[in-house]
C-alpha cells in the first residue's frame, strides 16, 4: 500500500518484484489521500494539477500533526498509461492490483482541486502537509455523487482484473456535516437518523455512488472499531490502531 507519499513507477515495480518473490498475489494501491491525489482522472484534470502537489512535508515518520513541516515540495501522480503499465507488469507476475479511492473522508486533496464538492463555502481547502485525520469530507450533493461516479468509472476501466475497488470509508469526521444546513435538511428528507447514516448515504442501497454495482464490481472498505452496522455493508478490511486484525481483505499491507 502506498499512501500520502508518492513513489515513482520504478519503485512500484521493484515493490511488485519483491511481492512476487514472497508469493503475494494482491497489491493494494492506495491512490488518493489528504496529502495527495495520485491517479490521473481525465475528466477532472485539477485533481492532479492541484491535488497531487503539497508545498511541504513532515520529517520522516513523525506522524504527530503538530510536527513542523520541512521546506521541500512533495508532488507526483501516475498517468493512466503508467497505471496500465503497472497493472500489466503485476499481472505478468501473477499479482492483481486493487485500487483504493478514498471516500467520503480523507478528501482534502480532492477538495483543494474542486472545493464545490465540500460542504463549506468560503473555506480554504488545501492539500495537507502533515499526517492525521482531518475534517474535510465530501458533501452528499448530486454534484458530488456525479463527480465520484465519474472518478470510479475511469478507475474501474484501468483495473479490469481487480475483484474489488476499495472505497476507504475510515476515519470520517462528521463536523462539517453537522454544521451544514444542506446535510441537516437531507437527513430530514431521507429519514437519516444521524451523521453515521449520512455516510451510509454514499453507498448502496441509497442509490448513491452506485457505479460499482453497475460495473458488477465489489466494494471493499476499511472497518473502524465502533462504526455502526449501517456503514459496513460490502466487504470489510478490518484494522485497528494501524494494524490489521484479519478480516476479508486481500491487501498486502
Amino acid at each position: 500500500m502506498l499512501r500520502g507519499i508518492f513513489m515513482p513507477v520504478e519503485f512500484v515495480k521493484k515493490y511488485i518484484d519483491l511481492m512476487s518473490q514472497y508469493k503475494f498475489n494482491y497489491f493494494h494501491w492506495h491512490l488518493t489521500e489528504d496529502q495527495g491525489w495520485r491517479i490521473e482522472i481525465k475528466k477532472y484534470p485539477r485533481l492532479t494539477e492541484i491535488g497531487s502537489k503539497r508545498s511541504r512535508s513532515v520529517k520522516a515518520r513523525k506522524l504527530h500533526a503538530r510536527i513542523s513541516a520541512t521546506a521541500f515540495r512533495s508532488s507526483g501522480f501516475y498517468t493512466q498509461e503508467q497505471i496500465k503499465d503497472v497493472v500489466a507488469y503485476a499481472k505478468a507476475r501473477y499479482i492483481t492490483v486493487i485500487p483504493e479511492i478514498e471516500l467520503p473522508g480523507h478528501a482534502s486533496a480532492a477538495l483543494a482541486a474542486y472545493p464545490q464538492f465540500g460542504c463549506k463555502a468560503d473555506y480554504k481547502y488545501e492539500v495537507k502537509t502533515t499526517w492525521g485525520i482531518f475534517k474535510e469530507v465530501y458533501c452528499p450533493t448530486d454534484e458530488t455523487f456525479k463527480f465520484l461516479e465519474d472518478v470510479l468509472d475511469e478507475t474501474i476501466k484501468l483495473f479490469p482484473d481487480s475483484p474489488y475497488i476499495h472505497i476507504g470509508g475510515d476515519e470520517v469526521l462528521k463536523d462539517h456535516w453537522k454544521e451544514s444546513a444542506f446535510v441537516q435538511e437531507l437527513k430530514a428528507k431521507e429519514n437519516l437518523k444521524d451523521e453515521h447514516e449520512v455516510q451510509s448515504y454514499f453507498r448502496p442501497p441509497h442509490r448513491k455512488v452506485h457505479q460499482l454495482e453497475r460495473q458488477e464490481d465489489d466494494r471493499l472498505g476499511r472497518d473502524t472499531r465502533g462504526r455502526p452496522r449501517a456503514e459496513r455493508d460490502g466487504d470489510v478490511m478490518a484494522r485497528h490502531q494501524g494494524r490489521h486484525r484479519g478480516g476479508q481483505s486481500p491487501s498486502t499491507t
